[in-house]
């Protein structure tokens, strides 16, 4: 390991705890030296390092198009499907940014990646879902449910607005 020198205590022998040291001219690490097992650390504080946004960005839209999925009931697939492949083309450039930058934010942008690639395939199932239902023209309430006057969820009126008549 080239790039690793662990920082030495003053009067100990001992190697101290450290963290990784950062490239030069990049954002500096937060390094923390302890003179003896069980001493309080002295901490050298430097700036944070940079955030990897495009990992984060994936994980919390991937996590939003799959609440927005469920909440719709599957209508809104298509704009799901739209959350999902955004959030694994951002989990993508979140991973591939966090290794060649050597920053945070992998595990976020492959969970970002995993759940897109999951949401990609609920909102698909729920596409041809909907269109068979639409269709085999199907009624809730008195094809599959039980006989209720007041039961909102009338596909044949929804198929018929699709269709253009009413």
């Amino acid at each position: 390991m080239p790039d690793f020198l662990p920082p030495q205590a003053p009067d100990s022998d001992e190697p101290g705890r450290w963290e990784a040291r950062p490239r030069e001219g990049d954002d500096h690490a937060r390094m923390v030296v302890a003179a003896k097992p069980g001493a309080p650390p002295v901490l050298q504080a430097g700036e944070h390092p940079p955030r990897n946004a495009h990992a984060l960005w994936s994980l919390g839209v991937a996590i939003a198009g799959v609440a927005f999925l469920i909440l719709s009931v599957g209508t809104a697939c298509l704009i799901t499907l739209a959350f999902a492949l955004i959030a694994v083309y951002l989990g993508r450039r979140g991973r591939s940014r966090a290794v060649a930058e050597g920053i945070g934010g992998y595990r976020a942008a492959r969970w970002g990646v995993t759940v897109g690639i999951v949401l990609v395939v609920l909102s698909v199932l729920a596409l041809i879902g909907w269109i068979v239902l639409l269709l085999l023209d199907l009624n809730i309430s008195t094809d599959l449910g039980r006989d209720s006057p007041t039961a909102p969820t009338d596909l044949s009126t929804i198929a018929s607005i699709l269709r253009g008549h009413l």
